[in-house]
């Protein structure tokens, strides 16, 4: 960690336990495209931005919308059906605490702005990021490295000094390609992802800030 000046914070299932809701009622949502959709599928689409998750449903069950329609109704469904709905990960709080007397921090997301906003907002956490960046803000979502790139770049950090916390396949990659160090950190809903690509594993932040506060 000696090298380390920048973390960068996935948010769903790393800051918030979103993931278990998703879980829960997205594949309802996804049926009203395709009857077919299964939990395999929501498997596949996990950590995936609107578009990619678009393109999956256009490729594999060639769904008939447009991206601008599918793009307003699932943002909908995430304002509505799961994000006033999630918590913080345990720890969370004093690890962000912790770690921004160290590093600068940022958060790098494929969820819609929209939904980072409303987390941000509602846990009064976005105080603790010097930059915020969406699938949204570059050409590519993760499992490309453009967030995490553009992320450093907004803070003039070279990727070799930047570490990303993931808790998906998609997110680990993108990680990777950025060469930057990355973490996974477990959650009830990930252990179907494979992370084996990240540089470590923790259980929960509490286990994270021991490790760094060594």
């Amino acid at each position: 960690m000696k090298n380390i000046k920048l973390i960068i914070f996935d948010m769903d299932g790393v800051l918030v336990d979103s993931e278990k809701i998703w879980k829960k009622k997205e594949i309802n949502f996804m049926k009203k495209f395709s009857s077919n959709f299964s939990s395999q599928d929501q498997e596949k689409i996990v950590g995936g931005s609107i578009f990619s998750t678009f393109n999956f449903l256009k490729e594999f069950f060639h769904i008939n919308i447009s991206f601008q329609q599918f793009e307003k109704e699932y943002e909908t469904f995430g304002l509505q059906q799961i994000y006033p709905k999630v918590d913080l990960m345990p720890g969370v709080k004093n690890f962000l605490e912790f770690a921004s007397k160290k590093f600068l921090l940022a958060l790098g997301s494929n969820s819609h702005k929209s939904w980072i906003n409303t987390v941000v907002n509602q846990f009064d956490i976005k105080k603790f990021f010097q930059t915020i960046v969406s699938a949204q803000d570059v050409k590519n979502g993760k499992p490309s490295p453009d967030i995490f790139l553009q992320a450093a770049k907004n803070l003039k950090i070279l990727s070799k000094n930047c570490l990303v916390l993931e808790d998906s396949e998609k997110g680990v990659l993108a990680a990777k390609k950025a060469k930057m160090k990355v973490f996974a950190i477990k959650n009830e809903t990930n252990k179907n992802q494979n992370t084996n690509l990240a540089d470590d594993f923790f259980e929960n932040f509490l286990e994270l800030q021991k490790n760094i506060d060594r």
